[in-house]
């Protein structure tokens, strides 16, 4: 018996020498790197978390582009821009997503609105279009932009005519067109004249103050048959909320949104079809319901980053 205790001391003396003998290990290490670093104001005791900072990885970030307004009812709804990002991209990104942006294009550009006498336009491709940028819907898009730029939110028009001359196959331009564009955008608007629809009962014309407006309606896309199909519960969200804000502001501006079978181009990320009047409205009235539709998107847009600088 008396053996056996011998040799469990023995072997607790033992482990006990590696203990000290390791212990002195990491006290010369330290004093090592301490003086090897005498000129730096860092203390000792310090140097434990620096060597776990070093040791770690790069830390990277996952920044999602998509706004607040993503969000409805609890559900989220996947980001269409996101990217790995560290140290100054990372701040970068945020900076820039920290400004809404918007992309205004037609895809029928040729849709015009009915001729005044004091500005007529050459009509091309049949009544209520033509070719003329100041007289069709690029026109409108132009106030648009101006509006919106003017609130705060980055935008592009684009001009291009995508309708040339077959409206059967604008859209597949248009589409091409998008998906070439290395920028990503948190809305992408398809600005568009509305057809009038005999026996509709639907007014064109809202009065406020002393001007006419065009009645404005938004067009959510399905294409449910197709396999690469767009967003179209979370445009369809966004659309309802900004009905909502535009006939907040100005009652009946605004007509119910319409959910539709096709794509509308809308499987490139958050995006909108939006009717500016009909061709029983003049251009001048489509132009007065500008500021009104940019009011509401502003607001839309920014109310995420508004309700984070709140918390």
């Amino acid at each position: 018996m008396s053996m056996v205790r011998f040799r469990v001391v023995k072997a607790a003396h033992l482990a006990v020498a590696l203990a000290a003998l390791l212990l002195v290990g990491v006290i010369v290490a330290l004093a090592i790197r301490y003086v090897s670093s005498a000129g730096d104001a860092t203390p000792v005791g310090s140097f434990v978390s620096e060597a776990a900072e070093s040791a770690a990885s790069p830390v990277t970030m996952q920044i999602e582009l998509l706004p607040e307004w993503a969000l409805a009812d609890g559900a989220a709804v996947e980001s269409q821009t996101e990217g790995e990002y560290s140290g100054a991209e990372a701040d970068a990104a945020m900076a820039v997503s920290a400004v809404p942006s918007v992309l205004i294009y037609h895809t029928h550009t040729h849709e015009a609105y009915r001729q005044s006498e004091d500005d007529p336009y050459e009509e091309a491709g049949g009544p209520w279009r033509t070719v003329d940028g100041d007289h069709n819907v690029v026109r409108v898009g132009d106030a648009l932009a101006d509006a919106l730029a003017q609130r705060g939110i980055r935008v592009e028009h684009d001009e291009t005519d995508y309708e040339q001359d077959d409206f059967e196959t604008a859209y597949v331009r248009s589409l091409r067109a998008l998906q070439q564009r290395e920028q990503a955008f948190d809305l992408y608007i398809d600005l568009h004249r509305d057809a009038y629809e005999s026996g509709s009962g639907a007014t064109e014309t809202l009065r406020v103050g002393q001007k006419q407006l065009a009645r404005l309606m938004l067009i959510v896309g399905t294409g449910e048959n197709s396999d690469d199909r767009p967003d179209s519960a979370g445009n369809y969200r966004f659309a309802v909320q900004l009905t909502e804000r535009i006939n907040a502001a100005t009652p009946g501006l605004c007509r119910d949104v319409m959910v539709k079978p096709g794509r509308y181009n809308q499987q490139v990320g958050r995006s909108i079809l939006v009717e500016a009047g009909c061709n029983r409205n003049t251009l001048q009235e489509a132009l007065n319901a500008m500021p009104c539709l940019a009011d509401a998107l502003a607001e839309l847009l920014t109310a995420g980053e508004s309700a984070q600088a709140a918390q």
